[in-house]
Parts: structure tokens; sequence; C-alpha cells
């Protein structure tokens, strides 16, 4: 296992010192655009009181983009952590996202193929769109990630309006208990204002419905302002909620303050998630991160500390992670 890794630190190192800093454009003509994209996130980590310490990768995927004709799209993207973590070549995991769009009017919009189901604001955030480097534990508890599916999707109705819906192929879980054949909906709604200078404000509601009777719904507020060119202050909020009928009911509340000058920037966020709500449960927590960011190269290459909180007060336990990253996108 660990020549397996060592060998991919080694991919890592020669991608940062041979790669371009604009990208990898394959093909550039009038209707033809062909691209190649790679995201890398090393990093070390340090736990107390575990003390399990050591060499991470909090990302490592490539993804390839076409267009013709700023109509057909095409997307493929492979989740390089399934070699990392010695799973082998194994297609079905090593696909990540695998999807065309047709694009008909910037009101209508159709994909088809395997893409996250849209549920929540924060779970659609890239590496180089969140200041943090992983997603919130409601994200990851709750939203049903990746799914095939059929979605329609369109922007700037009034200019203002967009949304978002679709039909999927499972449950919207990926514990194996809870997996189904069932078909599920999604749909999104979403509100877009920058008619101020420096102001962008975005407000989003989305509900997810499974036929095996699994519900979920999030509600999510994002702010930004920037200021004075190299200033920009963000403020971002998200409820998710996951309602198993006759069984059990999840929820979370994601609350994320961040504050960039040029090069810096930092950031603190705080969670808290209950499971079986109203109940005593072992895995309810709250948690609170902290950073600072320092960009490079124009904002292709992140270096991160952060510091996660994390209190499991059913169990009693109390956990420190102080990781420093490093968040390479080409």
């Amino acid at each position: 296992m660990n020549h397996i890794k060592t060998f991919f630190i080694l991919i890592l190192f020669f991608c940062i010192y041979h790669c371009p800093v604009q990208g990898l454009e394959l093909i550039k003509t009038k209707k033809w655009d062909v691209n190649l994209s790679l995201r890398l996130a090393p990093a070390y980590v340090f736990n107390y009181p575990s003390l399990l310490n050591g060499f991470e990768f909090y990302n490592m995927e490539i993804e390839f983009e076409c267009e013709y004709d700023n109509r057909v799209e095409l997307a493929l993207a492979f989740d390089l952590m399934e070699l990392y973590e010695g799973s082998g070549f194994v297609p079905g995991k090593l696909i990540e996202d695998a999807y065309l769009n047709y694009n008909f009017h910037k009101f209508l919009k159709i994909r088809a193929g395997q893409y996250k189901v849209p549920l929540g604001e924060e779970i659609a955030l890239g590496m180089s769109e969140r200041p943090y480097y992983d997603h919130s534990l409601g994200s990851r508890r709750l939203a049903p990630g990746r799914r095939q599916g059929l979605m329609f999707s369109g922007k700037e109705i009034f200019s203002f309006l967009g949304y978002q819906a679709g039909i999927f192929n499972t449950s919207e879980t990926d514990k194996e208990e809870n997996e189904s054949p069932y078909l599920s909906t999604a749909g999104k709604l979403i509100l877009d204002f920058d008619e101020f200078p420096g102001i962008y404000l975005k407000s989003s509601y989305s509900i997810y419905y499974s036929f095996d009777e699994i519900f979920a719904q999030a509600a999510s507020q994002y702010f930004s302002w920037q200021f004075f060119q190299i200033h920009k202050l963000t403020l971002f909020g998200e409820y998710l909620e996951q309602r198993f009928y006759h069984y059990h009911w999840n929820n979370s509340i994601f609350l994320l303050l961040a504050y960039r000058a040029g090069l810096f920037e930092i950031y603190s966020s705080g969670e808290f998630y209950d499971e079986n709500v109203g109940k005593e449960d072992k895995d309810d927590c709250f948690s609170l991160c902290s950073g600072i960011n320092l960009y490079w190269i124009k904002d292709r290459l992140r270096t991160s500390l952060g510091h996660r909180y994390t209190n499991e007060y059913q169990k009693g336990e109390e956990k420190n992670r102080f990781v420093l990253v490093m968040m390479w996108e080409i």
C-alpha cells in the first residue's frame, strides 16, 4: 500500500512542475472547445487525541470536457482516489461524473447521465469554490451525492430566477441498509441578485423525494461583498433535513464566515448535526472550524492550514484535527 501512495505523490509533484498555469486546452476552434483539468489536494493530518497522523489526499480527480457550438457539452470526471486507496481498477467506482448537456436556451438545458443531485448548495461547491478543505458533515451524510438521471435546468428567468428539476435512479443515501431500487425526484429553485456593484446574493430552496418514502429538503443563503478590489467578505448558511418516514429524522445547520484580502484569506465555520431528532443518538455532534489560506499562481494553487474541533456529546468524545493541505487545480 505504501508504494502505491508514494507513486501518486511522485505523480503529483511531476504535474505541479510540468503543467502550464493556464490549464490543458486540447482543442480550441470556432465550434469546438476541448479541455482537460486536474485537481489534487495532498495533505498532512494531525489528529488529537487519537494521534492517527500522516499524509492523505482530500481530492484527486481528472476531468475531460468537450463543448460543441455552445450547445452540446460532454463531461467525464474520474476519481483517482479509488486507485490511491488501493481499490484497483473498478470502472464503476472510478467514474465520478459522466453526462451530456444540450443547451436549447439559457432558460432550458437538458442533462442526462451521472452527476450530483440538486439538493443543497454546499455539496455543489467545488474545491476551488469553498475556502475550507472538506465538505460539511451534513452534506456528506445527508445529501444524495451523485446519481444517474435526467435533469432540466434554466437560469436568468426575469434576470434573477433559476431552476433545476430531475428524476434519478436510486434512493438518496449511500448506506447499504437504506439503498433502494426506487426512482427519486429532486428540484431546486434559485434566486440570484447582483444589482449592486460588488455585491452578490444567492438564495435557494431544494427538495428531494424517493418513492420508498424518503424525503429531504435544503435551504441556503449566500452573500458576498467585494470592495476596494482586493477585499471580499463571504457569508454562507445552509439547513439540510432528511426524513425516513416511520423511521427517523436527521438535520444539520452549517454557517460560514470568510474574509479575503489579496492573496490571504481567513475563515471560520460552525455546524450542528442532529441524528434521530428528539432522541439521544450517538452520532449527534457539533463542530467548529477555522483556517487560513494563501493563494498562488492566479488562485490555481492554494496552501491551507485548518483546524476542526468536533464534540460528539452523546459519546462524551472531543476530537481535534489539524490539516495542512495544498490544493492544486489546472
